[in-house]
């Protein structure tokens, strides 16, 4: 997801049967999605694969994006939204081995690419808005080039490729700030690490510009991050993860049965290295359920 810059917003879209017949919320989804979306091909590896999303699409999930609409908005808001996007042919949602790939249909419609390397200078594209699809870079010193040059060695090494401009600024802070491109390097690794030894779900892996702004390189990966949630908080983790797949899936397809949604996601956590089966799940929420219902008498 880019993270700088502005993008188009035509005013031919307010005649758009889409934007006439949706909700001021699903307007909201509608708006966060064009401002989020990729302008250019990304790619990111994770577990020796490498995924790619191309200009149209993100990779997020359902409270992701819900934090994205800004204050007010629900994550039944954000799936309302979503499926009627999706009814009216402004996008479409499905989900990936690295999290909820949301596409919009019809890019060029909203952002000619041709289009979208305009200078900063144009008197109808003064204004900037956070997640541009674009790079305004102004020339560079050489200085510039060297460090730039010296972190995309380290960006190579991160996970998840997302906010390469914002990482970029924290990483020029704190080599300011004195920190060196071995230590960040190292902190990386650890991370990376950590990752495959907790299996952890792609969509949850912090975004390159969450990596570097938050200077997490500094953290104790080894023992399992600075703040190491308890074990017992572990089924608690599971279930929640199971619930919200198996939420998604059923909003997704209405007339699919609790046992046809449990099958879909037993698939995505096999398809994910964590072998399970729907009976399985659905054993697991059912105590869980129980257990809940009984602390609450």
């Amino acid at each position: 997801m880019a993270d700088q810059g502005w993008v188009k917003l035509y005013r031919k879209l307010r005649n758009d049967v889409i934007w006439q017949k949706c909700t001021l919320a699903q307007k909201v989804v509608m708006i966060t999605i064009l401002m989020s979306v990729n302008h250019s091909d990304q790619e990111w590896e994770w577990q020796g694969q490498k995924f790619t999303v191309h200009p149209g699409q993100m990779v997020t999930s359902l409270d992701s994006l819900r934090k994205l609409c800004g204050k007010g908005m629900t994550i039944q808001g954000v799936r309302g939204a979503l499926l009627k996007l999706g009814k009216m042919g402004f996008s479409t949602d499905t989900s990936t081995k690295t999290g909820r790939l949301i596409t919009v249909s019809n890019w060029a419609k909203y952002q000619d690419p041709d289009e979208t390397q305009h200078s900063e200078q144009q008197t109808d594209n003064k204004a900037t808005t956070p997640n541009k699809n674009v790079k305004n870079d102004k020339k560079k010193t050489p200085s510039s080039d060297a460090l730039l040059d010296r972190f995309n060695a380290l960006w190579k090494l991160y996970p998840k490729k997302f906010g390469k401009q914002n990482s970029f600024k924290a990483y020029k802070k704190a080599i300011k700030d004195g920190a060196t491109d071995d230590q960040i390097k190292t902190g990386i690794e650890a991370y990376v690490k950590y990752l495959t030894k907790e299996q952890t779900d792609p969509q949850y892996i912090k975004q390159g510009s969450s990596f570097f702004n938050q200077r997490s390189w500094e953290d104790d990966w080894s023992g399992g991050g600075i703040s190491p949630e308890p074990q017992e908080s572990k089924p608690l983790d599971k279930v929640a993860a199971l619930l919200h797949e198996i939420e998604d899936e059923m909003s997704l397809h209405p007339t699919v049965s609790r046992q046809e949604a449990a099958e879909i996601t037993a698939r995505m956590f096999t398809e994910n290295g964590r072998t399970t089966t729907a009976d399985k799940i659905l054993k697991f929420l059912d105590k869980y359920e129980r257990k809940k219902s009984g602390n609450e008498q």
